[in-house]
């Protein structure tokens, strides 16, 4: 059930439209005025705990990462509950546009509270960009860019095969939907050390039928799925190099699903695990 809950999740996330920062809303506060802080995306809650400043959540959306105090939940993927958001009074709403339009971001706005939307993260670069941009915002800029700096040494250092092998990584198995080619989970192979299977496909998350996937027959494919090696062997898929060598993975939803630099950087370096290992059989 949780698996299936996390495909749900980053389809929403990556299906849907982008919303975009309403032009009408106040900008972020400065940095003395906030105090109090309603998340509605999961990823941007993981940050401003690794930052230390979980303290100033009051209000955060479904699935958070723990949390070691009750903070109140005010929606889901879906939709967010406004009386609650209301209550808590915040000093801001912090959105991502990779979700902003499943939490009904301009609802939010329009009951007149601060918000701010953090940009579109194509790479490693965007989000860390904006990890920074949440630091500055509460406060702890300086520790954000200690952060970054650590976090690019450590990408620096996970592992990978340097021969670039093709690999498939998906988020859904019905449809199918790989990581395309302007996905940050895409770079995420990328710094791996593998070749983005989809990578040409000039969208974040397309669906793609069995023939393409047929067709492309990748190296290694690794999938959120409970049980990809059930999955892919059978029916056309039998006859992929990748079901035939026994490449094929899974890999936790949560480190592809969460775009962090910590998360990123946990990701790359499991699938180059993944990849190193494929390479070795």
């Amino acid at each position: 059930m949780k698996n299936t809950m996390n495909i749900l999740a980053l389809v929403a996330i990556f299906a849907l439209p982008l919303a975009l920062f309403p032009s009408g809303s106040p900008g972020p506060p400065a940095v003395r005025e906030v105090r109090s802080v309603v998340s509605l995306s999961p990823s941007i809650t993981a940050s401003i705990i690794d930052l230390g400043a979980a303290d100033l959540l009051v209000g955060v959306s479904y699935r958070h990462p723990p949390l070691s105090r009750n903070v109140e939940v005010v929606g889901d993927l879906a939709r967010v509950d406004m009386e609650r958001v209301v209550a808590l009074d915040p000093d801001i709403v912090l959105f991502s546009a990779e979700d902003g339009t499943t939490q009904m971001s301009d609802r939010v706005s329009a009951i007149g509270l601060a918000t701010h939307c953090f940009g579109r993260n194509r790479d490693f670069a965007d989000i860390c960009a904006h990890y920074v941009e949440l630091g500055d915002m509460l406060g702890r800029g300086a520790l954000a860019r200690n952060k970054v700096d650590e976090y690019r040494r450590m990408l620096g250092r996970a592992p990978g095969a340097a021969e670039g092998p093709r690999v498939a990584l998906f988020i859904s198995h019905a449809p199918l939907i790989p990581a395309g080619g302007t996905s940050f989970a895409g770079r995420i192979i990328e710094s791996a050390g593998g070749c983005n299977a989809f990578g040409g496909i000039n969208r974040p998350f397309p669906v793609v039928s069995a023939e393409h996937l047929v067709m492309l027959d990748p190296d290694l494919i690794v999938s959120i799925d409970a049980d990809p090696a059930a999955f892919f062997s059978s029916g056309a898929f039998r006859g992929m190099r990748a079901v035939r060598y026994g490449a094929v993975r899974r890999i936790d939803a949560d480190l592809v699903g969460m775009y962090t630099p910590r998360s990123f950087v946990d990701a790359a370096a499991e699938l180059g695990r993944l990849i190193a290992d494929v390479s070795e059989d």
